[in-house]
């Protein structure tokens, strides 16, 4: 492994929710981590902890963000310091609707328009669930999992008594889209977990990230986030190491 540019420490994951329209939760997940196969690209979610009133304003990437968010903050000790949500694509099927809108000369929805923002799923949340603490957003290729830990963890590093929360969701890409992705294909799914510095009494896991020094054309079988979670429902003890574009990140538990 070349020398990291990024080095987690001992970190601890307390609490984690997933959910996918084909796997609606961690016992789902946990069964199809033992021969992970590509996971459906159609269906819908059916979140229970989101209100009427939102399910109607919300768009299907807003509803696996908040529904695995809900259930990770009802677990928490107390609200984390910083939430963070990560997001390759954000809501590419609500702004693709509106460069069609401006493409006929129609009137944009500015409801729309507010769902197609990247942060719309963190305002939502904290809006929803009266937040003050401090909330973002984050995008960064097939990088998104691991940029957004390495802010998690500098946040942990000025914070270390307080949990950080990540939630990282991405639905399918348009059909008019899907020539263009530069990876395989990404399924709708959502997880969200609670970080916090590793202690005498919680498992630890590590992140290391290093430059790839070569690059293959070929795609990993899974996007990271995906990857992540075979890995982490597995609770094997052999590290995953995931090769994106310029980036391998490699975990670890235990360290």
């Amino acid at each position: 492994m070349a020398t990291p540019y990024f080095d987690s420490g001992p970190i601890a994951i307390t609490h984690l929710h997933a959910i996918s329209p084909e796997l609606p939760d961690n016992a789902a997940w946990r069964e199809w981590s033992r021969t992970p196969s590509p996971l459906s690209l159609t269906g819908k979610i059916t979140p229970t902890t989101l209100s009427p009133a939102l399910k109607r304003r919300s768009n299907h990437l807003t509803r696996l963000a908040l529904e695995v968010s809900n259930l990770t903050l009802a677990e928490s000790p107390e609200v984390p310091s910083y939430i963070l949500f990560g997001s390759r694509h954000g809501d590419v099927h609500c702004a693709s609707e509106l460069l069609i809108d401006i493409a006929r000369k129609e009137p944009l929805s500015p409801t729309r328009f507010v769902q197609s923002v990247h942060n719309a799923p963190a305002g939502v949340f904290s809006l929803a669930n009266n937040l003050t603490q401090n909330v973002s957003a984050i995008a960064a290729g097939d990088n998104t999992l691991s940029m957004a830990f390495v802010l998690a963890c500098t946040h942990l590093a000025s914070q270390p008594a307080s949990p950080v929360m990540i939630t990282v969701a991405d639905d399918t890409l348009p059909e008019a889209y899907l020539n263009l992705a530069d990876t395989h294909a990404t399924p709708a799914f959502g997880f969200s977990l609670l970080l916090q510095r590793a202690n005498k009494t919680t498992p630890a896991y590590r992140l290391q990230l290093s430059h790839a020094q070569t690059h293959s054309d070929a795609p990993p079988p899974f996007c990271a986030p995906l990857a992540f979670l075979a890995w982490y429902f597995q609770e094997a003890s052999s590290p995953l190491v995931y090769a994106s574009e310029n980036t391998i990140a490699h975990w670890e538990r235990g360290k």
